[in-house]
């Protein structure tokens, strides 16, 4: 797995919208496309396998050394190949963090826990949905 900024020259928009899709859940092409033309202050990265892209983050600086995980996908045939572990950890260490943090939901919580991030509930912040912040303390 390769993790690289997005460039529309090298990964066609298209690949970049069907991720963006997975990762606004439900999948909405309109939430993906706003996602996508809202990038001036985020970072949107790529991981390549096997030189396809299979999967994508979002990333917002928080601060000079922090910032938040806004979202994050990996294509269905890549899963549980330890994609979305790599995009994080190398994430990390590409911007230099010594935290990182995202908001989600609870289909999201084990994920984010098996790497290390800290979980905590933030209550019912939309009606009958529970999100939490996860937050990753990273070596640095």
């Amino acid at each position: 797995m390769t993790l690289i900024p997005f460039d529309p020259a090298q990964v066609p928009v298209a690949d970049i919208l069907h991720l963006l899709e997975l990762a606004v859940g439900p999948p909405n092409r309109e939430r993906a496309l706003a996602v996508l033309e809202s990038r001036e202050a985020a970072r949107l990265y790529v991981a390549l396998a096997e030189g396809r892209p299979a999967g994508i983050i979002r990333f917002c600086r928080t601060g000079p050394t922090s910032g938040e995980i806004t979202h994050l996908a990996v294509t269905p045939e890549y899963q549980r190949q330890g994609i979305g572990r790599a995009m994080v950890h190398e994430l990390a260490h590409l911007e230099a963090l010594r935290e990182v943090w995202a908001e989600t939901d609870q289909a999201a919580v084990g994920f984010y826990h098996s790497l290390g991030f800290d979980i905590a509930s933030l209550g019912e912040k939309y009606p009958g949905v529970e999100r939490f912040r996860c937050t990753l303390h990273c070596a640095g």
